[in-house]
């Protein structure tokens, strides 16, 4: 493998218009570049995209300790990755973004002087025992939360169609938010709609009118495609909790009274993926409900694990989920992330990786999807920071079946 020449850290816009950091990789046989995205609802588990003093601070610290790797063989993933974070105070001076960046360009670069795809190299890399699978496409529909103003409590309406191919599943995600679009500009003719951050429908609708919307949308796809299609919620629920209830826009709720609530919408309304339906400390309410319904719905940990290993499997022991989300920038590295992962696969807990409110076009959690044989990934349903990543699973749902790898 090449030794590591050039490192250059750039400042660049996110989908939202914020700044983050795209780092490149030049190895004497090589070069990458990867950057990282930053999510809206940040749970207190995950480690910051910045420090507090901001993102040229963090540039600062990280040019300071570059040149610690230059000569290096980048075929050191591991150890690059572990010492950053030892140099940087666990991330502390340059956060989360500069690290997940600099991981997957080292990461990309080996891939390409291996001469693989760079699922193939995390699989091999890290000595991954699962089957590549392609993962169903979890699509956000109409949002609210933390993703748009004076929208629903609930973050997001979620589906997933179960078509034989990528293509097709994703072509039927789009159809439910086409549809879902039009129904809704019905129920406001005189008002403007518009999207949010992930490209989502919004509008000033409760929970209940958003729910009805996106499950007319899906059904009426169903039928005209013959499909099957799941539906599920991002409730982000850390973010609408007092300390007391849970604070909806006509009612409060305590922890039992959430748990009620959340079990009587999934059997009046067939919901089969419920994410972060609790805040990310209420450990009870979870186990509570994972016990409840967790036989025929995914109760999905995001806040509560951070992607965090550890987390993970103190969550997997005391059997709070019986899935995880994944998003690299929440733990700073491919190395971590994998960690995550091979928890998730001991404990036989479901991974569904997952795209930030605030993306990039980089596309490399389709591969991490593909490597892990997630059961979904999650990343939107249009806009081009969202179907860069699935047309990448498009290309490589190709490869796949033409047996090329």
């Amino acid at each position: 493998m090449g030794k590591i020449k050039e490192i250059k850290v750039r400042k660049i816009f996110d989908s939202r218009g914020n700044i983050t950091c795209e780092v490149s990789v030049k190895t004497d046989k090589a070069e990458a570049s990867a950057s990282s995205p930053s999510g809206a609802s940040i749970g207190k588990n995950e480690k910051p995209s910045f420090p507090k003093k901001g993102v040229d601070f963090a540039i600062q610290n990280f040019e300071k300790i570059k040149k610690k790797f230059i000569g290096m063989e980048s075929s050191q993933q591991k150890d690059i990755d572990l010492e950053v974070e030892k140099l940087t105070n666990d991330l502390e001076l340059i956060g989360a973004n500069i690290s997940t960046a600099f991981s997957f360009a080292i990461a990309k670069v080996n891939a390409i002087e291996e001469g693989v795809e760079l699922f193939e190299y995390v699989h091999k890399k890290f000595g991954l025992k699962n089957k590549f699978a392609i993962p169903k496409p979890l699509g956000n529909i109409f949002g609210g939360g933390m993703h748009s103003n004076n929208s629903t409590t609930i973050q997001e309406f979620l589906v997933a169609s179960n078509a034989k191919s990528f293509f097709d599943a994703c072509y039927e995600n789009i159809l439910v938010h086409k549809e879902t679009g039009r129904q809704l500009q019905n129920l406001l003719k005189n008002q403007s709609i518009g999207l949010e951050d992930e490209k989502a429908w919004t509008a000033a609708i409760d929970d209940f009118a958003a729910l009805t919307l996106v499950r007319a949308a899906k059904e009426k796809v169903e039928k005209e495609r013959k499909t099957s299609i799941s539906l599920g919620l991002d409730v982000a629920a850390t973010f609408f909790f007092d300390g007391k209830n849970y604070v909806y826009r006509n009612r409060n709720l305590d922890s039992t009274m959430q748990i009620d609530f959340l079990v009587a919408l999934i059997e009046q309304n067939n919901i089969e993926i419920l994410e972060d339906p609790l805040h990310e400390d209420d450990f009870d309410s979870f186990k509570k409900l994972t016990k409840a319904v967790g036989k025929k719905v995914l109760i999905v940990g995001d806040d509560l694990y951070a992607t965090n290993p550890k987390k993970i499997e103190m969550g997997a022991k005391k059997h709070l989920t019986n899935a995880v989300l994944i998003k690299p920038n929440q733990v700073g590295n491919l190395t971590r992330t994998v960690e995550a992962f091979k928890v998730c696969e001991k404990y036989k807990l479901k991974t569904i990786v997952s795209h930030r409110s605030g993306e990039t076009t980089d596309n490399y959690i389709a591969h991490l999807a593909v490597a892990f044989g997630s059961s979904y990934i999650k990343t939107g349903t249009i806009g081009g920071e969202r179907v860069a990543k699935l047309n990448e699973l498009c290309r490589i749902e190709e490869l796949l079946k033409k047996g090329q790898r």
